[in-house]
């Protein structure tokens, strides 16, 4: 007749083997879901990083975009050649001849007998800087 008492230790090592596995598949599959999760965590934050790289090159784009446009203004403003620096000129010229006007009117306007005081004389050179303003300019000399 069979034994039995060999057949119950085989079935009772395989039991054992068979739990062991199942132990084991367990931890691999806790480990390989840890894994997951660290690998997904390292991949959101590799994405996160190349986010702020991005955001952090187009920032700097516009910057230099900005920088470019303020260059040109202060190039335009400190260059000869510069439509800034010729209105500069040209408001700079202006103010000269006016100025220049004013003294001039002022030594006209103080020697008018009807011009007593300080008030008058400037109104007296207020009414003929304006009809200088209102006039046409006269042709700029080429010397």
């Amino acid at each position: 007749m069979v034994e039995i008492e060999p057949l119950r230790q085989n079935l009772s090592a395989l039991i054992a083997e068979s739990q062991q596995l199942r132990q084991d598949v367990h931890a691999a599959e806790a480990a390989r879901r840890r894994e997951n999760m660290i690998n997904l965590m390292l991949s959101l934050l590799g994405v996160i990083i190349i986010g702020i790289v991005l955001a952090v090159a187009y920032q700097g784009q516009r910057l230099s975009a900005q920088n470019n446009e303020i260059i040109d203004a202060v190039r335009s403003c400190t260059t000869p050649q510069g439509p800034c620096y010729q209105e500069g000129r040209t408001r700079a010229n202006n103010n000269i001849r006016t100025l220049v006007r004013a003294n001039a009117y002022s030594h006209l306007c103080a020697r008018i007998p009807a011009n007593d005081t300080d008030e008058e004389i400037i109104d007296c050179i207020t009414e003929r800087l304006q009809a200088d303003a209102a006039s046409p300019a006269p042709a700029p000399s080429s010397s």
